[in-house]
This record gives structure tokens, C-alpha cells and sequence, in this order.
């Protein structure tokens, strides 16, 4: 937080800042509170509202997220895919008969 003698208002540089923009941003809300608590009797209840400038963050990380990440995890997923669709049809019985031989073949495995 940061605060002069009139206001108190939330640090723009802080995670919990953007945190907060981006839970309002997710939910469509306009404002929230942030209750600060210590020991003791005291706390501070701060109303914190949707910061305009925030958007331009929401839009790179949109824009990541589509055309940086999404590919390459849809791109993982497949390969993963057909990988254990291969294994299934036949890398199973391979190995299971290879398992077999190697434990009759004694304990030099030959």
C-alpha cells in the first residue's frame, strides 16, 4: 500500500495488484475489497476498483496464450496421445513376451 495524508490506495507494482486486477478482470466485477489484518485489534479494509490500465496486461497474456502456448501444449498432448495409442496396440505384448524370456534365461541373462 501506499499512503499519504488523505489516501491510502494499493502499490501498482505489487503482485498482490495484479492479483486482484486479474481476479476482477475474471469474475466481470468493478471493485472488491482488501481487508488487511494484524495482530491485535486492527485492520484496514481497503475498496480497490478496476484499474483501465490493467487491460493492455490482460491482452499480451491473452495473446501468449493463444498463439505461444496453446500450440505447443496441444502439439505435446497429441504426441502423448499417439504415443500411447502405439503402445497399446502393440508395445504391450512385445514387452510382456521380452519380459518372460529375460526371466527364464537365469540370473546372468543369457
Amino acid at each position: 500500500l501506499t499512503a499519504d495524508r488523505e489516501n491510502v490506495a494499493m502499490n501498482v507494482n505489487h503482485v498482490y495488484h495484479y492479483q486482484i486486477q486479474t481476479q476482477l478482470y475474471c469474475s466481470g466485477s468493478m471493485q472488491c475489497y482488501l481487508f488487511l489484518w494484524s495482530k491485535g485489534p486492527t485492520y484496514f479494509k481497503l475498496e480497490v476498483g478496476v484499474d483501465n490500465e490493467f487491460q493492455h496486461i490482460i491482452d499480451q497474456v491473452a495473446q501468449f496464450y493463444l498463439h505461444q502456448f496453446l500450440p505447443v501444449a496441444i502439439e505435446i498432448a497429441t504426441d502423448d496421445a499417439k504415443a500411447a495409442k502405439e503402445t497399446k496396440e502393440g508395445g504391450d505384448e512385445v514387452s510382456a513376451e521380452s519380459d518372460v524370456q529375460s526371466s527364464n534365461a537365469g540370473p546372468s541373462g543369457i
